[in-house]
């Protein structure tokens, strides 16, 4: 199944088979057709896949193809997907697994590669608002999906036609200010985990904000968490990087 990208895409009975296979006994062969799911030219040529793919988000026995099977939903370009995403991220008993997949298919709702093609703009302000919040942990923000941030540039090379695309669609919405300013205090922020910290940074790199960063890996280097010395270095280091 794993090996069935192209076919899902292309042929009808590939996707019946995958559809029927979602609910297979075993863990991994149900991961597998959720990850085939969760790619956009196939979710769009399958009915029903917004339903089913929610259905194993709800109640799949195994946590672990429930987080992929969340994420998958962004695929479907359904805006039923974003209170699904909201209930989930921001639900205290869920588990972690679960709110990181959750939350890697809220970004890819209206960023990431590839560029989605209807930029979600309720997508857009409910992860600003996970981002922009000021109770900070080791499991908020989620870190998964984090580093597709770093595609919401505003500027693209003459070839990149897609993201000329996205972005042409996107900033009738997007605030590419405002998100600078929520992902820098993220990686500032000594409560929050290490790995939204540290794609933080990199997302910073990615949109050009070397001289923050070079201020960051001061700010980080007087912190005493035993992680502030590798993110202090690694904020030093892409302040003298080129944007990708």
């Amino acid at each position: 199944i794993s090996g069935m990208y192209s076919g899902a895409k292309k042929n009808a009975e590939v996707r019946e088979f995958i559809m029927k296979n979602v609910d297979h006994k075993e863990n991994r062969v149900r991961e597998e057709c959720l990850r085939l799911m969760g790619e956009p030219e196939t979710a769009k040529s399958m009915p029903g896949v917004f339903d089913k793919i929610l259905e194993k988000t709800n109640s799949d026995p195994d946590d672990h193809v429930r987080s992929v099977a969340c994420s998958a939903l962004s695929a479907t370009e359904d805006p039923k997907a974003i209170p699904v995403f909201q209930k989930i991220i921001e639900d205290s008993s869920t588990k972690d697994e679960l709110r990181q997949g959750c939350f890697e298919g809220l970004v890819e709702t209206w960023t990431g590669y590839p560029y989605p093609k209807s930029p979600n703009k309720d997508g857009y302000e409910l992860t600003m608002k996970v981002l922009e919040g000021k109770t900070r942990s080791k499991e908020m923000p989620p870190w998964r999906g984090l580093s597709k941030l770093g595609y919401a540039k505003t500027e693209y090379k003459d070839y990149d036609k897609s993201g000329k695309d996205w972005y042409n669609t996107a900033k009738a919405f997007y605030d590419k200010a405002r998100l600078v300013k929520a992902v820098q205090a993220v990686a500032a922020d000594d409560k929050a985990a290490y790995m939204a910290r540290s794609e933080s940074l990199y997302i910073l790199k990615r949109l050009g904000e070397q001289k923050m960063l070079g201020e960051l890996a001061a700010t980080i280097k007087k912190q005493s968490g035993y992680d502030a010395k590798g993110l202090s270095e690694s904020a030093e280091k892409y302040s003298k990087e080129k944007p990708e």
